[in-house]
């Protein structure tokens, strides 16, 4: 049984190694500019490394020269709370659908 168990890890372990080589391969290029956007800017925000992976691109980083770890940390968060917000607002229902003057309650009104 303890033989069967430790095959089975180690077909696991393989198997999610070589996914992840072929993630990393898959995506070189954009790894690659990745390093070279740190290299440059010591630190990247959420957005502009969402942009690097979706576009192959960094955006144009305007205040690289000034902003600190902290300041991209404090835009990753406010912009984190915005998306929060903007899901909650999806997701809130529209109350004047519920309203009683929408709901008549002779069927002939309807």
């Amino acid at each position: 049984m303890v033989e069967r168990i430790d095959a089975e890890v180690k077909r696991l372990l393989e198997e999610c190694y070589q996914k992840a080589v072929d993630a990393l391969s898959a995506n070189r290029d954009r790894m690659e500019k990745l390093v070279d956007a740190l290299l440059k800017y010591d630190t990247i925000s959420r957005r502009e490394f969402v942009t690097l992976m979706e576009t192959g691109a960094l955006p144009d980083i305007q205040d690289a020269d000034t902003r600190t770890t902290g300041d991209v940390m404090m835009q990753d968060m406010a912009d984190e709370k915005k998306e929060e917000n903007s899901e909650k607002s999806a997701e809130t229902p529209d109350k004047t659908a519920d309203a009683p003057e929408n709901h008549p309650t002779d069927p002939h009104e309807a």
